[in-house]
């Protein structure tokens, strides 16, 4: 709450853009290097090189970019106004329309289910909060798209604080000082537990574990759109 603190009053950052080089181990091990540019007016773009970049924004090459205006959104509004409502915001984020909208409160587990006929990987499966389920994804998903945002930060912080099944514990990366946020359930059963990595002092994202799944290392930089169409950044 302390870097929720800082983040909410922190300068909106310089730049129109975040640009993020995703680094990705596999859980093969082998490794994946790819770019994601998001505008912060909104559009998404992609390549599997920091060069390939310009000739996506020059022909306008949107990738994907509503649901991730969604995530973004939710995780403003929770940043400074009604936490319960900005959650509301961030479960539908992204959801089809007319979906069933889950509704369990942060951390509700629902009991196991008495028939002891259904296996039992399938009955740990009926007490997942689908809620806070929708909640981490798509939180991860704003933290990835507006990386850059203090604001974002801020309010995926203050969404993720309401659940108490999510842990946090501070550690080092690379000689930085983190936080590192881990959750069991609300995963699936069967899923690894998954820990995103935050720089303590800026609250931008470092690094997602997903157990066994491999791990994915972000370098974030605030950049002009302008200079990427140009090919001068």
């Amino acid at each position: 709450m302390q870097l929720v603190g800082y983040l909410s009053k922190a300068q909106p950052p310089a730049g129109d853009a975040t640009l993020v080089l995703r680094d990705q181990t596999l859980f093969d091990g082998k490794r994946v290097k790819v770019w994601d540019l998001w505008a912060d007016q909104g559009g998404y773009y992609f390549a599997t090189t920091r060069d390939g970049l310009p000739a996506q924004v020059r022909g306008g090459k949107i990738r994907g970019e509503d649901s991730y205006r969604e995530y973004v959104a939710a995780a403003k509004a929770a940043a400074t106004g009604d936490l319960n409502a900005a959650r509301k915001r961030m479960i539908v984020a992204g959801a089809p329309k007319g979906a069933p909208v889950p509704t369990e409160a942060p951390g509700y587990s629902h009991p196991a289910p008495a028939n002891t006929k259904i296996p039992a990987a399938v009955r740990e499966g009926m007490r997942t909060n689908i809620a806070d389920n929708r909640v981490w994804n798509n939180v991860l998903d704003a933290l990835h798209a507006g990386a850059g945002d203090p604001v974002v930060q801020a309010g995926a912080l203050r969404l993720l604080d309401q659940m108490p099944e999510v842990k946090v514990a501070p550690g080092t990366l690379d000689g930085k000082q983190v936080l590192n946020l881990t959750v069991g359930m609300p995963a699936m059963p069967g899923e690894s537990p998954q820990t995103i990595t935050i720089d303590a002092a800026t609250g931008v994202p470092l690094k997602l574990s997903n157990g066994s799944d491999g791990s994915t290392t972000f370098v974030v930089t605030r950049i002009s759109l302008a200079d990427v169409k140009k090919g001068s950044f």
